[in-house]
């Protein structure tokens, strides 16, 4: 199914936020996609966020989408594994996303949310 969403194209999934490093205050965990890769995700992902998480959380990814960001780092973790697997489906179904899988999934699974189902 192919979107028109009304949002600037990110070129980058925000994955995991950490507070402080030695040499910064803040950073992030992110995998470049470029423009087409970006816009494919975000597409696949908004309708995939409004169905599998709470309003409050698939409000900010929208909005988060209209300034051209694309992000989860704010996703509570009981939605993280559903949206994680809505990842890797788009990377199955979507030409564009095939080449950045593997780095997706690297990146999503050393998130801290993913250890922690991985334990349970």
């Amino acid at each position: 199914m192919e979107y028109d969403f009304d949002f600037k194209s990110p070129d980058k999934l925000y994955i995991t936020y950490h507070l402080k490093t030695e040499d910064k205050d803040f950073s992030f965990d992110c995998v470049w996609l470029g423009k087409q890769a970006g816009y494919a995700l975000a597409c696949h992902l908004l309708p995939k966020v409004e169905q599998l998480t709470n309003f409050s959380c698939a409000d900010r990814f929208y909005g988060q989408l209209l300034g051209g960001i694309m992000s989860i780092t704010d996703l509570p973790a009981q939605y993280y594994m559903s949206v994680y697997h809505a990842i890797m489906q788009a990377c199955d179904e979507i030409d564009s996303l095939t080449p950045y899988k593997d780095a997706l999934n690297k990146a999503l699974m050393a998130d801290p949310r993913f250890q922690e189902k991985q334990a349970a």
